[in-house]
């Protein structure tokens, strides 16, 4: 749960000028047409024993459907794709998505989920891995 402070330059620029912030790309990608496509990185930091940082790439189409995920490491930086076996794209208040998906060299099956800036992987031992938005520099 996120908690908003009662002097926050958010809260204030809404309360003052009318204005909200932009929504975060991850949650509710829009694009220009359906030809396009948008690309949001997550990264995760020490959650494997000699692998200092992860990352996730998430490619979303105009219609809500994640043409593909791209995932690296520090340890191998080639960019390796992964099997998408399922996806489902929740549309409310808060939007995000759900699916299942595999890696090249592991016949597991991985849960995952989208929501407000987050990746959220499943491992096979339970284990929740989170990737956290990383802005483009």
């Amino acid at each position: 749960m996120k908690i908003v402070h009662l002097f926050s330059p958010v809260l204030a620029a809404t309360l003052f000028f009318g204005c909200r912030p932009a929504p975060k790309p991850e949650t509710k990608p829009t694009l220009a047409s359906a030809s396009e496509t948008q690309i949001v990185l997550y990264r995760n930091d020490g959650f494997r024993p000699a692998i200092v940082s992860e990352w996730i790439q998430v490619h979303y189409e105009i219609t809500h459907k994640i043409a593909k995920i791209l995932y690296w490491n520090t340890a191998d930086e080639s960019p390796v794709q992964l099997k998408i076996l399922n996806q489902n794209y929740i549309s409310g208040e808060i939007s995000g998505y759900t699916g299942e998906l595999q890696f090249p060299s592991d016949n597991s099956t991985y849960p995952f989920g989208i929501l407000e800036g987050e990746f959220k992987l499943t491992h096979p031992d339970q284990r929740m891995q989170i990737f956290e938005y990383e802005s483009p520099h």
